[in-house]
């Protein structure tokens, strides 16, 4: 007799029947920095079960808990207050770990300039998506590396800091570049990013390659949105789905 479950590939079963892999741990997400950005985080997530751990039915997938925070003063546009910002993500922090969840993910670049405030609240592990990011890099030996970024992650260098730490230079926007990335971040928050942001971001990784970028960190989770490995030839380091990747592997 036909059941849900004779869609599954013979794969499937080696899979779960040798490794015995079933998400046993609660995810705990920070969001809402921005929506759309999380949004395609949960959808990394959900891709990458079925396509990595070849999940089909509900209870092939991890528990999710998602806190889409309205972070005020914090914005693209410059105003960043980090005391205000990080009794928001405290708290936020706080309500996570009590609602169950074994760890927590920050779905934002910029705001992990507060990420060891956000661990001090906690006892449950915050993943820092800087390093995961910067390890991924390390793993692909990559020596020079262009960085897309908001205005903010720039300014406070957050990934020249953490590349550094394993001698990778970095390629950095310049001036004028990064008006157009403020933009294009901009348009991805509000969802209306066309071919024309493609356009632009692939213009500024061509100059940073032409430089001697080996790679380009998308390090914003707008920026995803806007262009993907499949948009180019060069290599790209995706920090949301970075993010993803490591979270699964945690859950587990």
């Amino acid at each position: 007799m036909w059941s849900p479950d004779s869609v599954r590939t013979p794969q499937y079963y080696y899979f779960n029947f040798i490794d015995m892999s079933k998400f046993t741990k609660k995810i705990g997400v920070i969001g809402g920095m921005g929506s759309e950005a999380s949004a395609k985080y949960y959808n990394d997530l959900i891709k990458i079960c079925q396509k990595k751990y070849f999940a089909v039915q509900d209870r092939d997938y991890p528990a999710i808990i998602i806190y889409n925070l309205p972070l005020e003063d914090f914005d693209e546009n410059g105003n960043f207050n980090p005391v205000t910002a990080t009794k928001q993500l405290k708290e936020a922090a706080i309500g996570i770990e009590k609602a169950g969840a074994d760890f927590i993910v920050i779905v934002c670049n910029t705001i992990h300039a507060l990420y060891d405030k956000v661990q001090e609240s906690v006892s449950i592990p915050v993943i820092s998506l800087i390093k995961e990011v910067g390890d991924s890099v390390v793993k692909q030996n990559c020596k020079v590396v262009g960085l897309l970024t908001s205005d903010s992650t720039k300014n406070l260098k957050l990934y020249v800091n953490e590349l550094a730490k394993h001698n990778i230079k970095s390629i950095e926007t310049t001036k004028e570049e990064q008006l157009e990335m403020n933009n294009i971040v901009l348009k991805a928050m509000s969802g209306k990013n066309t071919h024309t942001e493609t356009r632009q971001v692939k213009k500024i990784i061509s100059r940073m390659v032409s430089d001697g970028a080996q790679a380009i960190i998308l390090g914003c989770t707008e920026i995803p949105l806007v262009i993907s490995q499949e948009n180019t030839d060069v290599l790209v380091f995706d920090s949301t789905k970075i993010l993803a990747e490591v979270a699964l592997v945690k859950a587990l």
